[in-house]
């Protein structure tokens, strides 16, 4: 909420609250599904042994009545951010949850070299205030485009008494990184990783 603005539709769960739960009523699922479930806003992936043609049959009989329009939804654009700001509230454990990030503006060709970098970076926290620190039960960075706008943010989760210290430390590693010449090995390995990942997420 407090990097997209509070009636932002990014800052709302995508399960729904009690709230919105309990407003929900069986005409508002009729009407979603009547202007949203069409063919244009469906992807449909079958992996089988079967007869092509037998599929082909299959798919037809069951979605070939589907509307073919395509339904977008227009979202208001992310908005950068300006100046800074924190927020805090208690949960009742002994255990931390740290979120620190901002929005900017850049060309979509750096997706790419941002995601790869900020695979390098990641890499860099954890090493650093994970297994040499041992401050963090979770932690990551995490580089969002929406349309020609990213979100970069760092979450971390570690014990109440070395919060402050670990906000410090995601500060100096991130000023440290951005300071320092990028490795060669590191890219290399980053790019590795990143590759390997793709491979087991497209394995059948």
């Amino acid at each position: 909420s407090m990097m997209y603005g509070e009636d932002h539709p990014l800052t709302r769960p995508i399960s729904g609250n009690p709230q919105t739960l309990e407003s929900l009523k069986l005409e508002d699922v009729q009407a979603f599904h009547k202007e949203y479930f069409t063919a244009g806003n469906t992807i449909l992936s079958i992996v089988s042994g079967l007869d092509s043609a037998m599929v082909f049959a299959a798919v037809e009989k069951y979605f070939g009545q589907m509307p073919a329009i395509l339904r977008k939804i227009e979202m208001q654009p992310i908005p950068e951010t300006s100046g800074t700001a924190s927020d805090s509230s208690e949960i009742g454990s002994q255990q931390a949850y740290i979120y620190w990030g901002y929005t900017f503006s850049a060309e979509n060709e750096l997706e790419i070299p941002l995601r790869v970098m900020n695979d390098m970076l990641s890499s860099q926290l954890a090493f650093s205030l994970r297994e040499q620190k041992g401050w963090a039960y979770r932690l990551g960075s995490v580089i969002d485009l929406w349309k020609d706008h990213f979100s970069f943010y760092v979450t971390m989760g570690t014990g109440r008494e070395t919060t402050l210290p670990a906000i410090e430390g995601i500060k100096q590693e991130i000023q440290f990184f951005k300071s320092s010449a990028v490795d060669s090995h590191h890219l290399a390995q980053t790019k590795n990783i990143m590759l390997g990942g793709l491979v087991r997420r497209r394995a059948s």
